[in-house]
């Protein structure tokens, strides 16, 4: 038996010390004031450690402070049990009231010295334990619950060495200090608090938790618009969209960081190419150095020869000219005529002197007479001679200085006109040059447009979309084969994976099978040693405890314990007592057995309890382990399988990115391949167009040419006829001059030849005269004079005659091979200009393949420049610094030919242009999508997406829930779940309403019991009764529980969201379960318990008074018989909760405080006892004066010290006799 057995104060409130025991009924008796009701509340604190819940006004100090005004207060309580006593040590640490446990009966000098000290603090009686080596608890009890939980028995969670100081073992004891604290406030009796008190008595109290069912309903219909949102044609259209952006967009992504590897490659390839490509174009410019002066050489070798022959051309022509002029010239003059009479000269001369020989021999005879006017006429002819000869002479002078002006004027003529020759010369030559150059760029032009004939325009372009199409093909082909390899390879993950699971879960199986084994052999041990506790009072086992002492030496040693000890069945009963076993002694020292006690079954128990909790904690370990195994099996597979999905889906989109690129480059190869045959036109067009032009060009130019020659020409002409007019003037001036002299030649010839033929006409005379033959001599004379005068004429032409023979030697018998020179040289010049031509065009093609390699090395290099130049200027963007990681560590497959700036402008393309087009996109679309779900939606959507890592997280987290179909799997347990929800609060209601009969026999026995021992006559009636429930939540769970048993065939397979034939009964049990939701919301209730499934009320009849029945119990008749009835019904309830608290354990008592038991009539207070005794709860009372001693064990009267003003506590009476 456990109960309360003594309360000592030491220093505690008014009282200095006292003892008082509580092993029975108790009264105290004193005046008003003098302290009954502290040692009152003492007790009860003892039970319910609420020091709100002593009735102590708010006025007065509280029970910490008035309790334990000391640091050396102390309230002690020793506790009685079978096994030995244990105390409650209470004191105040730290404003808080605080509990220590220590084994054994309290002592006082363990808080007492001789000298009548009192310890300050725990430490000094800790010190007394540890010196008498008494087990102490170490550690302060300072939580009031923690307490309660120690005392009653409430051991989960608590350590092993606690569980010694209970006086019951329960978890539900809450209304025991309640009631306790109920019967002493003398409260008012509720219905609800009987209610509990009832429902906690029985094996469990059923409850609803409202909360989880709320938890499970919460926003469910929203929930259901969720889903059926979901699955509608446009949600579910833009989920696939958003799967397929964020594919689009990681595609993008990867493709951003593939052309970052290639433009950290490019980058590298500049770096090296760059002086190399530098060193070669200045090598490239030297040899283009060399090109241009060998061809400035041959320019200046060709234009000097062309110079030499064109001026030799332009001599011969002048020489030809001259030719021609002085041909025509001596022919004007008669020259042949000329020729032929000086040809006639010696005939003449010869003929003349014959004649003068004649003439000698006809004037022979004559002679004197001849002589005489021989000398007359030689006279005379000598004088015409000189005459003649200085005419001649000044002729000749004239002539020569004709001649030297003619020279002057034909070498200043020849100078200025060299001159102009040479002036230009130059532009002549340009004019040739350009004429020359037009006619090669007309025939290369013709060349091109043989070339354009056979050119593949647009080739690069139709090749490299060529190569596009056929690596689009490949690709695909590739993509397609990787699509079926990662299928192969899924389903073999897949295939694996759930081998290995099964692996798993068959040896989790076998284990757990085996836990289970050994959990349930330990079970029935607990159950089968439990059946001995619980039957060890009523069985052999608790008689022979009671009646037979060291029984376990003597019968226990044979005794069958499973089938004799603890059997309930046998009766025994005590006869002679002897050594002898039905009449045979035996010698029971050589049986070694030990007879385990109830102590020894309940170690057992715990030893049971922990092997099992070793046997949990296996099996959760198990379970653990079995988690993490399966956990690392689907990290094992799942990334792996996740990962070819990915690749899948990837594959599938670039597979269709492919297609629409192969169909978008067909149409562009089409495009090129009629847009090269329309180029190939317009460059014939263009072309012949050009060769048209530079022809009509060549021409222009050659027409300017043929001007300038011709210009030169006039030029020349013009200071050749200033030159001939001259000279023609010369030639007049000295015509005239001549002429003057042939005039006085004439003259004097007129007058020589008047005197002349005086002379012969007076020699004829004279000769006549004298006979000779005169006719003869005048016939000789006539020709002589014809002969002279005809060689005169010889004579007077001579230099012109030596002129033109001269002329006709230098120019006009050289005209052919002047001719013949030129047309020479003409081809020499040709041979010249083509030779030239050629080398210049060898030179000129050379030079132009250096220009274009330099023209390609400059134009790579100012694109070295430009991509560095674009590199610093990206270098700024935060388009960098997504790609920075990935710049300067790419590897040697990221090669490409692509320049820095192109790359740059792709990856700023993806990054500015398709990147955040789709990602605008992928935002739009998910806003979108997600404003159609609720925010506490069922598929956990996060919809406060913020950053573009939020969007693409969520997209991810779709794909995801796309690819494994989650809908459908979310879909069902939606179903499983609200149909689950509508079963489960259908049978926990059936569960609820089924109790209700287990409580209306409780309510019967207590009906029952007030009727059998009713001791009060006043009181004729006290019944209960249970009225149907006006909880408004209990009467829609019972709603529940109807459509449930109604609808219980097609709840488990009710889709919420399909059949139409169901929509009917899906709508009534949405309106039911949001009706349900709304009330546990608007009543704000946790659970629904069992005694919400019902209404108690009382009915009291005392003398002529009917209460009704009614929910409150007060101020029923008198004071004493209030007092009374509420105390009856609080110690009928307490015994009620007290054998329905501690299944295991009933043997203890319990104590109940009256304050005011005066109030009773004296007849009523042995009732009283003897009704709260019969159900081992012990009354302690109060009252100022004694009323009937010998109805309590223990009187004391308590009185005030009239100097100390301490309380006195006195026992006045004790009743030993009294078990």
């Amino acid at each position: 038996m456990r109960y309360l057995n003594k309360i000592i104060f030491i220093n505690s409130a008014h009282i200095k010390y006292a003892e008082i025991n509580l092993d029975g009924n108790v009264h105290f008796i004193g005046t008003q004031g003098v302290g009954k009701s502290t040692v009152l509340r003492a007790i009860l604190f003892f039970y319910n450690a609420d020091t709100f819940g002593l009735g102590i006004p708010k006025q007065k100090d509280s029970y910490t402070d008035y309790y334990f005004k000391h640091s050396n207060s102390y309230v002690i309580y020793e506790v009685a049990r079978s096994e030995g006593k244990f105390c409650v040590v209470s004191y105040k640490y730290q404003h808080k009231v605080c509990f220590r446990f220590f084994d054994g009966e309290y002592q006082q000098d363990l808080f007492v010295s001789e000298t009548g000290n009192v310890p300050d603090s725990w430490e000094g009686i800790a010190h007394q334990l540890d010196l008498r080596k008494i087990y102490y608890t170490k550690r302060k009890v300072d939580e009031h619950k923690e307490y309660r939980d120690i005392l009653y028995g409430n051991h989960d969670g608590k350590r092993n060495e606690l569980k010694r100081y209970s006086i019951l073992e329960s978890k539900e004891y809450q209304y025991i200090p309640k009631t306790i604290q109920n019967v002493f406030l003398n409260s008012k009796m509720e219905a609800e608090f009987i209610k509990q008190t009832i429902i906690m008595s029985l094996e469990n109290d059923i409850r609803i938790d409202l909360n989880q069912h709320a938890h499970h309903l919460k926003d469910f219909e929203t929930q259901l618009n969720d889903i059926r949102k979901f699955k509608t044609p446009g949600t579910f259209g833009q989920a696939n969209t958003i799967s397929k952006l964020h594919i689009a967009i990681r595609h993008l992504d990867r493709e951003k960081i593939q052309l970052s590897k290639e433009l950290s490659c490019a980058l590298d390839r500049i770096s090296t190419e760059e002086p190399l490509l530098s060193e070669n174009l200045e090598k490239k410019k030297s040899i283009e150095n060399l090109y241009k002066t060998k061809l400035s050489k041959a320019e200046d070798s060709f234009k000097s020869k062309e110079r030499k022959i064109s001026g030799e051309i332009s001599v011969l022509d002048d020489k030809l000219k001259t030719a021609r002029k002085l041909s025509e010239e001596y022919e004007k003059r008669n020259i042949f005529q000329i020729l032929e009479r000086v040809t006639n000269k010696p005939s003449l001369e010869k003929e003349r002197n014959k004649l003068l020989e004649e003439k000698e021999l006809l004037s022979i005879q004559f002679k004197e007479l001849t002589q005489k006017f021989q000398v007359l006429l030689e006279r005379l002819e000598n004088r015409f001679n000189d005459f003649l000869n200085s005419k001649g002479a000044e002729r000749n002078r004239i002539n020569s200085d004709l001649l030297t002006l003619k020279d002057e004027i034909k070498k200043k003529t020849e100078k200025t006109i060299a001159e102009i020759r040479k002036e230009h010369f130059s532009w002549i030559e340009a004019l040739r040059a350009d004429w020359e150059s037009k006619k090669q760029s007309v025939n290369n032009l013709k060349i091109k447009r043989e070339e354009i004939k056979h050119t593949r325009f647009l080739e690069k372009e139709i090749d490299a979309v060529r190569t596009l199409i056929s690596e689009l093909e490949r690709d695909s082909l590739k993509q397609e084969s990787e699509c079926v390899t990662d299928k192969r390879e899924i389903e073999s993950f897949e295939k694996q994976w759930e081998l290995d699971k099964k692996d798993l879960e068959k040896t989790l199986e076998r284990e757990l099978e085996k836990l289970n084994d050994l959990r349930k052999s330990a079970n029935d041990r607990i159950s089968e040693i439990g059946k001995y506790i619980e039957n060890s009072k009523d069985s052999f086992y608790g008689w022979l405890n009671d009646r037979y002492p060291d029984w376990e030496l003597t019968i226990g040693k044979v005794i069958d314990e499973r089938n004799v000890l603890f059997n309930t069945s046998l009766s025994p009963k005590l006869t002679d007592r002897s050594n002898n076993f039905y009449g045979i002694e035996l010698d029971l020292n050589e049986i070694n057995k030990n007879v385990r006690t109830v102590a020894e079954y309940e170690l057992d128990i715990n030893q049971l309890g922990e092997e099992i909790n070793t046997i949990n904690s296996i099996e959760a370990d198990r379970m653990a382990a079995y988690n993490r195994d399966s956990e690392n099996l689907k990290r094992k597979y799942l990334p792996k399988i996740r990962e070819r999905k990915e690749r899948i889906k990837e594959n599938g989109y670039i597979l269709e990115q492919n297609k629409l690129k192969q169909g978008e480059a067909t149409i562009r190869l089409n495009g090129l391949i009629s847009d090269a045959g329309t180029r190939m036109k317009e460059a014939l067009d263009n072309i012949s167009k050009i060769i048209a032009r530079e022809i009509e060009s060549e021409l222009a130019i050659k027409n300017d040419v043929d001007a300038a020659e011709e210009a030169l020409s006039r030029v020349i002409k013009a200071k050749e006829k200033d030159r001939d007019k001259k000279i023609e003037a010369e030639e007049e001036s000295v015509k005239q001059r001549i002429f003057n002299l042939a005039e006085d030649i004439k003259n004097e010839e007129v007058a020589y030849l008047i005197r002349k033929e005086e002379i012969k006409s007076q020699k004829e005379s004279s000769l006549l005269e004298k006979g000779a033959d005169t006719s003869r001599m005048k016939v000789i004379d006539e020709r002589l004079d014809y002969l002279q005068a005809e060689l005169g004429f010889i004579e007077e032409h001579r230099d012109v005659i030596a002129d033109y023979k001269k002329d006709k030697r230098d120019f006009i018998d050289r005209t052919e091979e002047f001719r013949n020179n030129k047309s020479t040289l003409e081809k020499q010049l040709d041979h010249e200009q083509k030779k030239f031509a050629q080398s210049a065009g060898t030179i000129t093609r050379d030079m132009e393949t250096i220009q274009a390699e330099i023209t390609e090395l400059t134009r790579t290099i100012e694109s070295i420049i430009e991509d560095k130049e674009a590199f610093l200027n990206f270098k700024l963007t935060e388009c960098y610094s997504s790609v920075q990681e990935y710049l300067f560590n790419a590897e040697g497959d990221n090669l490409t030919e692509k320049s820095v700036k192109i790359l740059i402008d792709e990856i700023k393309e993806i990054h500015y242009d398709r990147l955040n087009s789709r990602m605008d996109e992928l935002r739009r679309t998910t806003i979108d999508f997600l404003g159609k779900f609720s925010d506490e939606n069922i598929f956990k959507f996060r919809k406060q997406l913020s950053d573009n890592k939020s969007f693409l997280d969520f997209a991810t987290m779709l794909s995801d829930f796309m690819e494994d179909n989650k809908i459908e799997r979310i879909e069902k347990e939606v179903n499983e779940r609200f149909a689950l929800i509508i079963t489960t609060l259908g049978v926990q209601t059936s569960n609820l309403i089924s109790e209700s009969g287990k409580i209306q026999a409780v309510i019967k026995k207590i009906n029952d019991d007030f009727i059998e021992r009713n001791f009060v006559g006043v009181i004729k009636k006290i019944e209960l009764k249970i009225e149907e429930s006006k909880n408004e939540i209990v009467q829609l769970l019972l709603l529940i529980k109807k459509f449930n048993d109604e609808n219980s065939l097609d709840l488990g397979s009710t889709n919420l969201f399909s059949s139409e034939s169901q929509e009917k009964k899906n709508k009534e049990a949405i309106d039911i379960l949001k009706q349900f939701v709304k009330k546990i919301g608007d009543l704000k209730r946790d659970y629904i318990s069992l005694s919400d499934s019902f209404e108690l009320k009382f009915r009291i009849e005392e003398n002529q008074n009917d209460t009704g029945w009614v929910e409150k119990l007060s101020n029923v008749g008198s004071d004493g018989t209030d007092v009374l009835v509420k105390a009856m019904v609080n110690i009928m309830l307490l015994n009620v909760f007290k054998e329905g608290a501690s299944k295991r354990f009933k043997d203890f008592r319990l104590h109940c405080m009256m304050d005011e038991i005066g109030k009773l009539h004296p007849n009523n207070v042995r009732g009283i006892l003897k009704f709260a005794n019969d159900r081992n709860i012990l009354l302690i009372n109060s009252s100022p004066i004694e009323n009937d001693a010998l109805a309590f064990k223990h009187i004391y009267k308590l009185k005030k010290d009239e100097r100390s003003n301490n309380t006195r506590v006195n026992r006045i009476l004790t009743q030993f006799s009294e078990a």
